[in-house]
């Protein structure tokens, strides 16, 4: 709902640090990370994201307008709307075939931001510790079948975490490990989304 608080783990990360290119309150605390199949996504002061293919990083770097950002990998829907080859055919650098709890954030054609998370929980409370779930490929299909143009896998497996709280209500989807960074997304000033 459009007055859901939400949070959740964000980007990628390598050792204790997060992965890529951030951005906090407008100051660069790391600097952008390098591969074909990273996305950044960017917020200005007005709360615009902005979606980011790897070369267009730079340009926005240097645009001076962007808040917030975060970079992850791998991209699931590209700038085209399509899902990249590595990501549908083995052999091109993404393992196609392991499965694992997944996390993605994704956009609609009307601007609004769609975030998935999915885990097997099949077997109940007795369900494993151990994650499973659906390919990157798969994970990929579900955003287009969301309706989102485009999507990026945040840190999956352990590590998902989703929380939403609304009208006193809240709902979590806890990881099983700690993560460096998070991203919290509340209602606009003045009501809407």
């Amino acid at each position: 709902p459009e007055s859901a608080v939400l949070a959740v783990n964000a980007g990628q990360f390598s050792g204790l640090a997060p992965w890529g290119w951030v951005v906090m309150d407008g100051r660069e605390v790391r600097p952008p990370g390098h591969g074909p199949l990273s996305t950044a996504l960017a917020w200005d002061a007005a709360g615009r994201v902005r979606w980011l293919a790897p070369s267009e990083i730079g340009t926005e770097r240097g645009a001076g307008r962007t808040v917030e950002a975060i970079q992850s990998y791998p991209t699931l829907v590209d700038e085209r709307g399509e899902v990249p080859r590595p990501i549908r055919e083995p052999g091109l650098g993404v393992d196609t075939e392991h499965r694992d709890a997944r996390l993605a954030i994704g956009v609609l054609a009307d601007g609004r931001l769609v975030v998935a998370i999915t885990r097997f929980n099949g077997f109940g409370p007795v369900s494993p510790a151990i994650p499973l779930g659906l390919t990157l490929g798969e994970t990929a299909e579900l955003m287009l079948g969301l309706g989102c143009r485009r999507a990026v896998s945040l840190d999956g497996g352990i590590s998902a975490q989703l929380l939403v709280r609304e009208g006193g209500r809240t709902l979590a989807w806890r990881g099983w490990r700690p993560v460096p960074l998070g991203l919290v997304a509340e209602p606009a000033a003045g009501g809407g989304g």
